[in-house]
């Protein structure tokens, strides 16, 4: 699947537009796996590609969910995970964790 999203969207978006709760149910409602669910996400409000989103290794993300650290070797800020996401993201590190990924840097 190829995504792509023009910068974060913010509090941008048009008539008729999801806010993020309706969104993350729209997420959750048609992808089953948990990591994909969670990368949709975070293209989504970060604005990264598929392939900066896979770059990001699991334990990039806060205890809570509330933060998603930067990927080592980029200049971009930490993003702030929206609220509603954040049940996303951490169903994707619990799957991933029981996979056997590391939880720490």
């Amino acid at each position: 699947m190829l995504i792509r999203a023009a910068g974060s969207c913010g509090d941008r978006r048009g008539p008729g537009a999801p806010d993020g709760a309706e969104l993350v149910d729209r997420i959750r409602a048609t992808i089953a796996h948990p990591v994909h669910a969670a990368a949709l996400a975070v293209a989504l409000f970060t604005g990264q590609s598929p392939d900066e989103v896979g770059a990001w290794p699991i334990h990039a993300l806060a205890d809570g969910a509330a933060v998603l650290r930067s990927a080592p070797l980029t200049s971009r800020a930490d993003y702030t995970v929206p609220p509603a996401a954040r049940p996303l993201l951490a169903a994707a590190r619990t799957f991933e964790q029981l996979r056997g990924a590391r939880s720490s840097g």
